[in-house]
Parts: structure tokens; sequence; C-alpha cells
């Protein structure tokens, strides 16, 4: 009876590791980032990001925070009216080193659109 005990704790342990791995790995690391006028260095609220084709949207401070999955590769895409579009590969190297940065939004000028 006391064996019987023991396996069934040991398989609940056994099964709540599992479970938490398999969240972890699921829900992957957040990401905060800050959008900014490049020019100006403001905050630029109701900015479009994708991530993934997930969208979401700066709010008033510019910034916006996501999770992104462990394994593969991922693209950030930041958008605005009046602004060049902002592109940037993400891997799990890349968000394990860094989980908040800054992306500078280039207003779009008459010079940069001949370029």
């Amino acid at each position: 009876m006391k064996k019987k005990s023991v396996v069934l704790v040991s398989f609940g342990i056994i099964l709540l590791i599992v479970i938490g791995v398999f969240f972890y790995i699921s829900t992957g690391l957040q990401v905060e980032a800050t959008v900014y006028d490049a020019v100006e260095k403001k905050p630029i609220a109701q900015a479009s990001v994708k991530i993934d084709d997930k969208p979401y949207f700066t709010n008033t401070q510019g910034r916006f925070q996501s999770n992104v999955p462990l394994f593969g590769t991922h693209y950030v895409v930041v958008e605005k009216n009046g602004y060049k579009t902002f592109k940037k590969e993400l891997n799990f190297q890349t968000v394990q080193k860094n989980r908040k940065f800054d992306v500078f939004l280039e207003p779009i000028t008459f010079t940069n659109l001949l370029n």
C-alpha cells in the first residue's frame, strides 16, 4: 500500500514537471520594445507591430510587449504612416541576450523617397 502511494506521488511530480516544461516552451520568452521617432526621439503611439503575423499596437508611451516562442526564427515588423517600415529577425539567442530593445522609425521625407 505504501509503495503504491509513493508511485502515485512520483508520477504526480513527474507530470507537473512535464506540464511546466511544456508551458515554458509554448509561451516562450517575453520581449518588450519602445518605438521612437528617429529624428525627434519621441515615442510613437499606435504604431502597428507584427510578430510572426500576430498584430499588436504600441501604447501612448510607444511600448509593446509580446511572448516569442523559444524555437525557430521570428520576425518583428513595425509600421506607422509617415515612417519607413522597420523589420528585425528574432531567434532564441537574440531574445535571450536582450529582451528589451528600442525601435527607431525613420520619417519618410522626399529625399527618402528618391533613394
